[in-house]
Order: C-alpha cells, then sequence, then structure tokens
C-alpha cells in the first residue's frame, strides 16, 4: 500500500510557538500529529552573515490530500519572515498507523 503520510519539517525559536501552531493544525484537522525536537542548535546563512540560534524542530504528519492546505497554514502561521518548510515522503508507513491517519483526518 503507498504511503499517502507526508511529513513536514520546520523549526521555531522556541517550544511554546511551536506548540502553539501545531494545537492550531490539529483543530483545524489539517495535520494528525506533531513531534517537537528540542534543543537544535542552527548554524545558518542569513543577510551575509553567519549566525546561530537555539530552535525547535518539528515534524508535522500530514495527508497527502492535506499537505498544500498544511503548508499555507503553517506558512501564515509561522512566525519566521523565511520559514523552513522541507517535505518528506517516507517509503514505508505501517498498515494501522496509515489507517489511523486516515480516519483521524477524515473525521
Amino acid at each position: 500500500m503507498p504511503s499517502l503520510l507526508k511529513i513536514i519539517i520546520t523549526t521555531f525559536s522556541d517550544q511554546e510557538v511551536a506548540t502553539s501552531v501545531l494545537q492550531t493544525l490539529l483543530k483545524e484537522k489539517l495535520a494528525v500529529c506533531g513531534t517537537i525536537l528540542p534543543q537544535a542548535h542552527s548554524i545558518y546563512h542569513w543577510q551575509g552573515k553567519i549566525e546561530e540560534a537555539e530552535e525547535v524542530v518539528v515534524w508535522i504528519k500530514t495527508s497527502q490530500d492535506l499537505l498544500v492546505s498544511c503548508q499555507n497554514r503553517l506558512t501564515l502561521l509561522h512566525p519566521y519572515k523565511i520559514a523552513e518548510l522541507i517535505v518528506l515522503e517516507p517509503l514505508f508507513v505501517g498498515e494501522a498507523y496509515q489507517r489511523w491517519i486516515e480516519e483521524t483526518l477524515a473525521g
């Protein structure tokens, strides 16, 4: 069974903001789950300099059907001027987990 699961990876400045955005996406049924990975140390180019920041990494799980809507809403909610939005497509998702995703987002 091909996977319809999509995983959006993004970062936020802190866990409180990430939680708030995730709560909104879940309430609006645009995502089925979000995982916040704390204590990331990011090093990146910004406005001609190399910057460093403490961030949280967030994995947002959604379906193929809701991907564009979830990305659009996430872009509106995200506080960063340029939000990191990377979509992963798993090679495999367990049948029970895939069913849970479909049932949760459909209902």
